[in-house]
């Protein structure tokens, strides 16, 4: 990379002409290169040519390069889903970054998870702190897409200080997952969890969801998936 880099310098027309005769796979290859050895000149460059990657701006904010990323960010835009991807990397400083930009975290990846449904079933150590971040960022505490709430992700994980902010933010305590086998893990969960009790016995509250019925099934379901 550092031959290119100084091919740019050196002469901007070969380095045009070099860069354009790349595949778009290639040039992707060195804005990530650039990216990665942090060299922002060249990364300057490479975007006046109108070079692209969709993993450059996750890369440059992976490693809290925010002079790069806001260049990328100007440039491009974001990938959706980014802010799922930090979650898994429990980058609570690259997501506040990004929230401070206008990135969409409602975004769910397949399964269906937000950012906040990977911060319920993560227990790194800025898990609650990224968690804060969301719900006061207006995340829905309720999101129910991958039919799991955050809430149900908490109790299967023993996620008690997360399940505490949910708690706190007046999440629905009444709701069952949409599969069979994840409501009895779950209901499992809560017996058994002395901790997770206590988490909802401090506000005064229960994991009430029932079963699914054939009666109540699709009524309650549509019902709940007016929720995300």
């Amino acid at each position: 990379m550092n031959k290119i880099s100084e091919l740019s310098e050196d002469n901007p027309f070969a380095f045009k002409t070099y860069v354009y005769g790349l595949k778009d796979q290639e040039r992707a290859r060195v804005l990530n290169n650039a990216v990665k050895a942090g060299d922002i000149d060249f990364v300057r460059r490479l975007l006046d040519l109108n070079v692209k990657s969709n993993d450059s701006l996750f890369l440059a904010c992976q490693k809290k390069n925010f002079k790069i990323a806001q260049l990328l960010f100007d440039k491009h835009g974001y990938k959706k889903g980014i802010l799922y991807s930090l979650a898994k990397k429990n980058n609570y400083v690259a997501m506040k970054y990004l929230l401070d930009q206008g990135v969409d975290m409602e975004f769910c990846q397949k399964p269906h998870f937000s950012p906040l449904h990977v911060t319920a079933y993560s227990k790194g150590k800025d898990s609650a702190k990224i968690a804060r971040l969301l719900i006061k960022r207006g995340a829905n505490i309720n999101l129910f897409k991958s039919g799991v709430t955050p809430l149900h992700a908490c109790i299967l994980e023993e996620n008690i200080l997360v399940l505490d902010l949910l708690l706190k933010n007046k999440a629905r305590t009444d709701l069952a997952p949409k599969f069979e086998s994840r409501v009895k893990m779950v209901k499992e969960k809560y017996k058994k969890s002395t901790e997770v009790q206590r988490v909802f016995a401090k506000y005064e509250t229960a994991y009430t969801a029932k079963d699914w019925t054939k009666k109540s099934k699709m009524k309650e379901f549509i019902n709940v998936c007016s929720l995300g």
